[in-house]
């Protein structure tokens, strides 16, 4: 085929895209590129055109080689994907806990099998969690890959056999692959995400434009071919600057930038206007490297979010020179040479790769046998690993406790009290610690959603709706004179900010702004917990409400590995040396809101535990503390480990024993 400097400007624009998205470039908290991921989209189309087109014309004159085919696919793919996996892994190594590590290995054995979409999708990881995994954009190369094995072969089968009827069949593929997207991603968006069968169209509508330019040539309309490419252009702009994470995509939306994808590869040309911007050389040179930039960038990303937490405009600009200057480097040392096969014979491909391939499967393999290597860590964090997300380890028959909407847990002790939690996952890190407790006196039943404020009122997104909230009520009702613990992140729900300690320490959603992205105005919050509250009181219940548990705005244990000495043999007493503390004024004002609500509710059945007064201003004037010189009080930025809920509970086992006692 002809080599088109349009295609190369395409490939640019869609990395460029998609790198400026992972980098979170914003301006006064509001993102610039918010859908800079369907850079992804377009690389689908671009690939579905070009593969077919190769499959097609070798198809057409009787030339077409599996072999020859798969070790194209071989020589384009994995040479780099193999260098940045094992260029990754000494970083892993160093600077990644336990939990995080053994995720990392588990997702480089996937990518290495093209399985990393499913991957991903499994461990409930999406997409705009992509600081959670140095290798979750593998996940389109999965998709691309597992297309690349079956689609020829498909391909091969209709053409000898339905020859005629070759656009009618990937038509039709299309048209149930799109409809498909669109009803998962309405349903299950993360499902449709992944989902290799959602992105088929997608590819397809590449592979049918190359069918059709083979079958009847290029466009003859020289109007067309200067209009086409710019409402193409403007297209995929328009996707760029107006699409956002909660787009519904992939769907129907989605044909916006891949149909502008489309008319720029079918009437495009140097001589029309798109055609001579995506033939700028500049742009041509980024679109040659886009595959090794596209591999680079989010390891570098991730990797720097690690090293500097809260990183700034200057910091990013960096991190993308570094994945610029890899990736040049790359090109040449790397993809060129095995792409030529004068350089790089069929059979020293096969070696090396085969070397490489093995040495990065197997030390991951032994990385996830061996449980992440705690003896690489401080002694200190050894345990407190195995603490991650402690509330999902909660089960009753096998299923875990935590997130359930109906068929809530109940643990009957044969007392004659019921204790009940209903808050978010705050309150399920207490009651996880609670449960493991020999010596509780009373029933538990549990009720603890993600995110899911006890709000009777509200339907929150997802598994937060009007029939969760009202199924939690009638729990609480089937026992009379029952107990009733309400909490979760108020400062969040309230304020409508994730937080930010000030002192170096920001969290924020995917990283692109400190909004919390509630389904439930902040105005209205408010009024219906207080609601909630009084509904139960008036059934006779009695209620416990536990105030905000302080907030980091760090990873503790991220912290601990980036500041503690690597030749530290005490980290106990280099902790007791150098406390890691938040500002307690800090505290006062972030929960200024939730206090003020909480105080507002009076009632001789109503009892208050103050985390705060345990956690702040006690141990250190002023300060907020976040662990002893023996235990970490918190897992990760703000949910307490089981050491952390214990001090809590000590306090709610006291208000639960003296309501028992006196009521």
């Amino acid at each position: 085929m002809k080599y088109r400097g349009e295609i190369d400007g395409l490939r640019a624009l869609a990395v460029i895209s998609v790198v400026l998205f992972h980098a979170q470039i914003s301006l006064l908290h509001t993102s610039l590129f918010p859908g800079g991921f369907i850079g992804v989209d377009i690389f689908f189309v671009i690939s579905g055109y070009l593969i077919t087109k190769i499959i097609l014309s070798k198809l057409f004159v009787g030339s077409f080689s599996f072999i020859n085919f798969y070790e194209r696919r071989i020589r384009r793919i994995m040479p780099m994907l193999l260098v940045v996996i094992l260029v990754s892994f000494p970083f892993a190594f160093n600077y990644l806990l336990v939990q995080d590590f053994i995720l990392y290995s588990e997702s480089i054995l996937a990518s290495l099998f093209f399985i990393s979409n499913f991957f991903f999708y499994f461990e409930s990881i999406g997409y705009a969690q992509e600081a959670s995994n140095p290798f979750l954009h593998t996940w389109s190369l999965g998709i691309e890959e597992q297309f690349y094995i079956f689609f020829p072969i498909l391909l091969l089968v209709i053409y000898k056999f339905f020859r005629n009827l070759i656009l009618i069949f990937l038509l039709s593929i299309l048209l149930v692959s799109l409809l498909y997207a669109q009803h998962t991603s309405i349903n299950n968006f993360d499902l449709s995400f992944y989902s290799t069968f959602s992105r088929i169209w997608e590819l397809l509508m590449g592979s049918i434009l190359a069918y059709i330019v083979l079958k009847y040539g290029e466009p003859k309309n020289n109007l067309n071919k200067e209009i086409f490419p710019i409402i193409g252009f403007a297209l995929i702009i328009y996707s760029v600057v107006f699409f956002n994470t909660n787009t519904i995509h992939p769907g129907l939306l989605t044909l916006i930038p891949t149909v502008g994808t489309c008319l720029i590869i079918a009437f495009s040309s140097k001589k029309d206007l798109v055609g001579k911007i995506l033939n700028f050389k500049p742009l041509i040179g980024v679109g040659l490297i886009s595959y090794s930039l596209y591999l680079w960038h989010v390891p570098i990303f991730y990797f720097g979010h690690i090293l500097i937490e809260a990183p700034n405009s200057y910091d990013k600009f960096i991190w993308i020179l570094l994945a610029s200057i890899l990736s040049i480097v790359s090109y040449f040392v790397i993809e060129k040479p095995f792409r030529n096969k004068k350089i790089i014979s069929s059979k020293l491909l096969i070696f090396s790769i085969s070397i490489l391939f093995i040495i990065s499967a197997t030390t991951n393999f032994i990385v996830y046998k061996e449980r992440g290597f705690k003896s690489r860590l401080p002694v200190f964090l050894h345990d407190i690993q195995l603490d991650t997300e402690q509330w999902e380890q909660t089960k009753l028959n096998g299923q875990k406790c935590f997130d359930r909407s109906i068929d809530f847990c109940e643990f009957d002790n044969g007392a004659n009290t019921w204790v009940n939690f209903a808050g978010d996952s705050h309150l399920a890190s207490l009651s996880h610690e609670l449960l493991s407790r020999k010596s509780i006196f009373f029933n538990v039943s549990l009720m603890n959603i993600g995110g899911c404020l006890f709000l009777l009122d509200q339907a929150g997104e997802e598994n937060c709706g009007f029939a969760v909230q009202n199924s939690r009520f009638n729990k609480i009702n089937e026992h009379d004179n029952s107990i009733v613990i309400l909490g979760g992140r108020l400062p969040l729900y309230l304020t409508g900010k994730y937080f930010d300690n000030l002192e170096g320490g920001r969290e924020a959603y995917d990283k692109l702004t400190d909004d919390y992205k509630s389904w439930i105005p902040i105005d209205e919050i408010s009024q219906s917990f207080k609601t909630t509250i009084i509904k139960i009181l008036d059934k006779g219940h009695k209620v416990i409400l536990v105030y905000p548990i302080p907030e980091l705005g760090f990873h503790l244990n991220n912290k601990i590995m980036q500041n503690s000495p690597k030749d530290v043999n005490n980290i106990s007493s280099w902790l007791k040396d150098n406390p890691i503390t938040t500002s307690y004024e800090v505290y006062k004002d972030r929960t200024e809101s939730s206090f003020s609500l909480l105080d507002s509710i009076n009632n001789k059945n109503l009892f208050r535990v103050y985390p705060h007064k345990e956690l702040c201003d006690k141990q250190l004037k002023g300060r907020c503390i976040s662990h002893s010189i023996h235990e970490l009080f918190y897992i990760d930025a703000d949910h307490l480990t089981n050491q952390g809920a214990k001090i809590i509970n000590n306090l709610l086992l006291e208000k639960i024993d003296e309501i028992i006692t006196k009521h």
